[in-house]
């Protein structure tokens, strides 16, 4: 397990999402009317206060309801075999606690 120290923490997390988010963004552009997209960022909160971040790892359906936008999650496996493939994103899950992030 990698942790990364807290002064380099944000930087390093900001550019690491930052470009992959950029390479979600595009990808979803270009699959617009095909009605599944991969989620650029998923935050899950645990109680005891660990926050876990997963990039381009969902597929989603967005549906309008009372005037909102809804994210209804489709699986974690491409959803229409007629999708080109995603951009490559590595399989990291992040865990924060407090201060802390670690890459697991």
């Amino acid at each position: 397990m990698l942790t990364i120290h807290p002064e380099l923490k944000e930087d390093l997390l900001l550019t690491y999402i930052g470009e992959l988010k950029r390479r979600i963004y595009a990808y979803n552009e270009d699959i617009r009317g095909k009605g599944v997209y991969l989620k650029p960022v998923h935050f899950v909160y645990k109680r005891d206060g660990r926050k876990y971040v997963y990039v381009g790892r969902y597929w989603y359906v967005l549906r309008r309801r009372d005037g909102k936008l809804k994210w209804n999650y489709v699986g974690s496996e491409k959803p229409l075999s007629s999708l080109p493939d995603p951009p490559y994103i590595p399989r990291i899950s992040l865990l924060c606690v407090g201060e802390n992030c670690e890459v697991l």
